[in-house]
């Protein structure tokens, strides 16, 4: 009898996993007070969006000390938390708070000498048979601002 192995037994087959579509989102997005809460998540989204592009994805956090990386990331878990709520006010207070930590993190980078770091881009030519073509590799797509687009024809993303 030959052995049993994950390969000699008849493949299972899992179980369709259905979204739970009974979650709707809370009533402040979707009443009077539905533009202070999209202004306060437009504005951390503009920070974070330009701190990122700026440092490059993660690399703030990872050059905070633990301390003010454990006070960010709490800062970043109550903002979520207080989007699933329904207190506008708190939802601004937090939006505030997780901006603060935003600037804190950026500030602490600075004070140690750190910079924004050179950001990793590979520049090549295609062989003449596939046309020749100048192209840049990045790798976060936060580093496309760095690419000297009048050496490349083409960017690739990462995906």
């Amino acid at each position: 009898m030959p052995a049993k192995t994950r390969y000699s037994e008849p493949k299972k087959r899992r179980k369709k996993v259905v979204a739970d579509e009974s979650w709707k989102a809370p009533a402040m997005f979707s009443d009077k007070r539905s533009d202070i809460c999209y202004a306060a998540v437009r504005s951390v989204d503009k920070v974070a969006r330009d701190l990122e592009m700026k440092w490059g994805i993660g690399k703030l956090e990872e050059l905070a000390p633990p301390k003010l990386a454990v006070a960010f990331e709490q800062a970043r878990q109550n903002f979520s938390d207080a989007a699933l709520g329904d207190d506008h006010n708190y939802l601004v207070q937090k939006a505030d708070n997780l901006i603060q930590g935003w600037k804190a993190v950026e500030a602490y980078a600075i004070k140690n000498g750190n910079t924004p770091g050179d950001a990793d881009v590979w520049y090549a030519i295609a062989p003449p048979d596939a046309g020749g073509d100048k192209f840049a590799i990045v790798k976060h797509e936060a580093d496309t601002a760095a690419v000297d687009r009048k050496n490349t024809r083409k960017s690739i993303l990462p995906r």
